[in-house]
């Protein structure tokens, strides 16, 4: 601290009258930047209130506007030891009658050979395992045919030296991800392999061919006790592969798995026994999970309403206004809420077009609302429907197999007309067939090459076929056997029934049939020699008449149209002319909109907050230069005082040179005394 010397020549508290000078011009201008800073940032403070209150009413007002939330639906069963269920979006209400005469099981297959030890030398060569459908004599139960399953591919596991014992091999087969699992099992006195496909059903079982280094692949030794096929069965099946049976309101249904996923849509039914008695399963809409959603829209408003009030509000008695009292912004706020709370739905398939009508109704006191129970539940249970048309963004059909499953924010409200022409798969149709189908003696064996879906394979047909039913069923299975990775289907078709029509069990653009080097008795035999060609095509759709996005049972709009985000889905394989969606925004879809412009970052409550921000930078500022003033005050007044001690002091100096001066002078008439 500099050390000054103000005051001294005068004798004036100096640096008190400075500071005191100072503080009379600076004072009332830093009062009035307190007050008004303390004001902008209560206001901050009130804005932020309100923004969380805003984003907390946006949030149960984005649940109650979700198709989701009115899809919702439950599945009760009458006898849980026997069978769950589980309903999703999308399945019809109703009751559902079940039996179940047969579990889905996964094939199991022991090696007949028991070893010693799990060290005990197998073989070595190279096994090969497919997953498909096994065909079987049905006088003898030996294995005939083998139909890789769609989708699959054979997986090739060399057994070499270092692989080659009873423990290596099942290690071998474990890590080679070929939907079986092998184990080895004790049976009292030696080791058995033994492989379990890893899912069940009939389409999942095990064909294992052997390249056998000893050269003998179907031998019954060396690595060769492994093969399953209808070449060589050297394992023991121990469990057929086999579907589920059961039958749903009378009507028979398999399925490869015990849990049951397509018999019924967007019901999966897991059954955990046989039974004979029918049990029941009972569907129906979720209205607990509708209340809950609305129940939250109206807390929500209320919450942000009483916000705003305790924001806003004026005591009359004590003349006292809040903090944001008069506030034109909270006005436009709760101003456009209201219009939207009590704004019209239209939409041709709902009984209801307001909210007050299925039971919101204002308290005049406060301006929050409540529900009306009575009128409320009456019209939930008259149908859900109308409750998510009234609040949420939810899309009605005319059609039953037309299912709404969501939307975005760029879709239009309107009616829209539906239809959808579903894939086609590429075929052949032959001509008609020979009337002697006998390929198995001399050289009649019918040979080909078919490319299916980009894939080649020859074929063999080396069977006696006593009827064109039994042909188109041998020339499936061949083929399919052939077939790597794809699959066809083959059923009579024609005028008279008797030609092969040959079908890529895949569907679409990529989707293809053909045949070339055939020989003589595949062309006249078989009437493949001329066929008609269908190429496949994709599916495709329309949606208000603007082309649709098709994936698999779902249809989406397209971008830059106006039913661009309304995505359908189309229930049990309909096609064609599929009626009319109706397209509505409910009150709770408007104002989640609303909300998301209030809060966006160019939104009303942001450009609010950013002025206010900028108020308080600028007070900030003007106290900076208002230091800066009291800085420049405080230098002015002390080189005034400066000037005064000068002055003062230069005063003193000659008063005491005179006074001085004047002691050596005689004094008048002093002589006379």
């Amino acid at each position: 601290m500099p050390i000054t010397s103000t005051g001294i020549g005068s004798g004036l508290d100096v640096e008190s009258l400075v500071s005191q000078l100072v503080l009379a011009e600076v004072q009332p201008k830093e009062t009035r930047l307190n007050r008004s800073e303390a004001a902008f940032q209560a206001e901050i403070s009130s804005y932020g209130l309100i923004k969380g209150a805003l984003s907390s009413f946006q949030s149960v007002s984005k649940t109650v506007s979700d198709p989701a939330t009115y899809q919702a639906k439950s599945a009760s069963v009458s006898d849980y030891t026997k069978m769950s269920a589980s309903a999703t979006n999308g399945v019809a209400s109703g009751s559902y009658a079940i039996t179940v005469s047969a579990l889905a099981e996964k094939q199991s297959l022991a090696t007949a050979e028991s070893y010693p030890t799990t060290s005990t030398t197998v073989g070595t060569g190279k096994l090969t395992i497919s997953l498909g459908t096994t065909t079987y004599d049905g006088n003898t139960d030996a294995y005939t045919g083998f139909t890789p399953k769609t989708g699959t591919t054979a997986v090739e596991i060399s057994i070499d030296s270092s692989s080659s014992t009873l423990t290596g091999v099942r290690d071998a087969i474990n890590g080679a991800d070929a939907g079986v699992s092998a184990s080895i099992v004790y049976d009292g006195s030696n080791y058995r392999l033994t492989l379990t496909a890893k899912d069940s059903g009939a389409e999942n079982s095990i064909a294992i061919t052997v390249d056998d280094d000893d050269l003998g692949d179907s031998d019954a030794s060396g690595l060769s006790n492994l093969s399953f096929s209808s070449t060589a069965t050297s394992m023991i099946q121990t469990v057929a592969a086999s579907d589920a049976a059961l039958t749903i309101n009378g009507l028979a249904v398999t399925s490869s798995s015990n849990i049951v996923t397509k018999a019924v849509d967007n019901l999966d039914i897991t059954l955990k026994e046989t039974f004979s008695t029918v049990e029941t399963i009972i569907v129906s809409d979720n209205t607990s999970t509708i209340k809950t959603a609305v129940q939250g829209f109206v807390d929500g408003y209320n919450d942000l309403v009483k916000v705003l009030n305790q924001q806003t509000s004026y005591n009359p008695e004590t003349g006292q206004g809040s903090t944001l009292t008069g506030d034109s912004t909270v006005r436009t706020l709760l101003g456009k809420i209201r219009n939207y709370m009590n704004d019209q739905v239209n939409n041709n398939l709902s009984s209801y077009g307001y909210a007050a009508q299925v039971g919101l109704k204002t308290k005049t006191l406060d301006g929050t609302i409540e529900i009306d129970a009575t009128k409320f539940d009456a019209a939930l249970k008259s149908d859900p429907l109308d409750i998510a048309t009234v609040f949420g963004a939810y899309g009605r059909s005319s059609n039953t197999n037309v299912q709404f499953v969501s939307s975005t924010s760029a879709s239009k409200a309107g009616e829209y007309a539906v239809s959808l022409t579903p894939a086609v798969a590429g075929s052949i149709l032959g001509t008609s067939l020979a009337n002697n189908l006998n390929f198995s003696t001399g050289n009649n064996d019918a040979t080909f090459d078919i490319t299916v879906d980009g894939e080649t394979a020859s074929v063999t047909i080396n069977s006696n076929f006593a009827s064109d039913a039994e042909a188109a069923a041998g020339v499936q299975a061949a083929i399919n056997s052939a077939l790597s990775t794809k699959s066809v289907s083959v059923i009579l078709s024609g005028a008279s029934n008797d030609q092969l029509l040959i079908q890529s069990n895949t569907s679409g653009s990529a989707s293809s049939i053909a045949v070339s080097n055939l020989d003589n008795d595949a062309i006249s035999g078989l009437g493949l020699g001329t066929v008609t060609t269908t190429s496949g095509a994709d599916a495709t759709g329309l949606i208000g008449g603007f082309a649709a996005t098709i994936s698999g049972a779902q249809m989406a709009g397209a971008i830059g149209t106006p039913v661009e985000g309304i995505k359908l889905e189309i229930l049990g394989g309909a096609s064609s002319g599929l009626g009319s969606v109706y397209f509505s925004r409910g009150v709770g879809s408007k104002i989640d909109d609303l909300l998301a412009r209030f809060l966006a970052s160019d939104g009303i409550v942001e450009a609010r907050l950013t002025g206010l921000a900028a108020s308080v930078k600028d007070i900030a500022d003007s106290r900076l230069s208002l230091g800066e003033r009291a800085s420049n005050l405080e230098s002015i007044y002390r080189n005034q005082f400066n000037g005064l001690e000068t002055l003062i002091s230069n005063i003193n100096k000659t008063s005491s040179f005179l006074t001085t001066a004047l002691a050596g002078f005689v004094k008048p008439l002093s002589f006379k005394k």
